[in-house]
């Protein structure tokens, strides 16, 4: 038997979905432990497959599949206690 199975491959294309990147301006982080509270709360949201806070900047770089609305970004982040805004 030759080749590949036919459900091998259609696996690996359902898989295949469009990544987005969001910057989100974030507010009220004073130290390392907001920035982590941020992060995790940002991580939770289904669909995020990373999420990087910058203290100093007060920014945070987000990616997500296609499900994911800036909305719900910001829902999370500010259901933890900060603020945050989409950067458009």
């Amino acid at each position: 038997m030759t080749g590949t199975r036919p459900g091998i491959q259609k696996q690996f294309e359902e898989a295949d979905e469009t990544t987005m990147t969001y910057t989100l301006t974030i507010t009220g982080m004073n130290c390392g432990h907001c920035a982590n509270a941020v992060r995790e709360a940002l991580m939770g949201v289904p669909g995020v497959s990373a999420a990087e806070v910058d203290l100093a900047l007060g920014s945070a770089t987000v990616e997500t599949d296609d499900t994911v609305t800036a909305e719900a970004l910001i829902a999370a982040v500010v259901e933890e206690g900060y603020g945050a805004s989409t950067n458009v």
